[in-house]
């Protein structure tokens, strides 16, 4: 497998980006940034393409220490050749804000469209778009979602809540009272992860058993994927005070719980053509923490 390896400086960073295109999307970075990244903010790493409409793969979080920035990731593709680009996205995980950090395009025209050919691709995307029902369901959607001030809002408010239950007999009638919820739905076997008890729910009955469920289950993509499919499952880890809220998604489409992706980790269904997206919280005695399942 040739590795394509691009140097850059721009202003924001500087160093080597590795980049492979067959059988599978691979990258790899070896960065210097020009400041050390503020504390709520996160670099993702995305594949891009640059001359198709192919859906834009998440490759995951670049580790930072300092101004020193080292990610390796490999991400399985159906059609890996359309990708050509890497785009470094930061995040401010309480806002969610988001703002291109640095694209890098290993295009054979290094990444430049002729305009006419760039104007006519535009116009085939608007058509595509004005005809998708998908799209149109996502526009009625877009209406009820919140403006980030007021997400982050929400979240301060959810994170005075969590801390506010400091007590261990609050802990322990906390996650006593989710894990009757999740066993109220239909135990199920055929599940790719151990270690946990599962249960396919339906509807958002667990909304009101714990504040951090809540967080996940009234996430706009949440409530939108749990309808469109009519189920999420629910693990319970025995001991351990942990419970997996897993929630049924189209492989390859945007993370339906975005507030918490540095959490998410997908899990193919069995015998399905979709994937579970997952995130765990740990009922601790100071407080709910999200976690990623191991």
């Amino acid at each position: 497998m040739r590795e394509n390896i691009k140097i850059i400086s721009e202003k924001n960073v500087g160093g080597s980006v590795c980049f492979t295109n067959d059988g599978a999307v691979s990258v790899r970075l070896n960065l210097t940034l020009t400041e050390p990244l503020a504390e709520t903010d996160v670099l993702k790493v995305m594949a891009v393409s640059s001359v198709s409409d192919a859906a834009d793969i998440y490759c995951g979080i670049a580790e930072t220490s300092g101004k020193d920035c080292n990610f390796t990731k490999t991400a399985e593709s159906d059609c890996p050749e359309k990708f050509d680009t890497v785009k470094i996205i930061k995040k401010n995980v309480f806002t969610e804000e988001t703002e291109d950090f640095a694209v890098v395009c290993f295009g054979s025209d290094n990444g430049e469209i002729p305009l006419d050919d760039e104007l006519d691709r535009i116009r085939q995307q608007l058509e595509f778009l004005e005809n998708d029902v998908t799209y149109k369901d996502y526009l009625s959607l877009a209406e009820t979602i919140k403006s980030p001030i007021d997400r982050a809002a929400e979240a301060l408010d959810t994170l005075r809540k969590l801390r506010m239950m400091s007590s261990k007999g609050d802990s322990k009638q906390c996650i006593s009272r989710v894990e009757d919820a999740i066993r109220s739905g239909q135990g199920i076997e055929a599940f790719s992860v151990p270690g946990f008890e599962w249960y396919r729910l339906t509807g958002f009955k667990l909304k009101e058993t714990a504040t951090a469920i809540d967080h996940i289950l009234s996430a706009p993509g949440a409530v939108a994927t749990i309808g469109s499919y009519g189920h999420f499952i629910a693990g319970i880890k025995n001991k351990d005070n942990t419970v997996c809220i897993a929630i049924p998604v189209a492989r390859q489409s945007p993370n339906p719980i975005p507030h918490v992706d540095d959490c998410c980790v997908y899990v193919p269904a069995p015998d399905a053509e979709f994937e579970y997206c997952t995130v765990c919280i740990s009922f601790e005695e100071d407080g709910q923490y999200f976690t990623p399942l191991c």
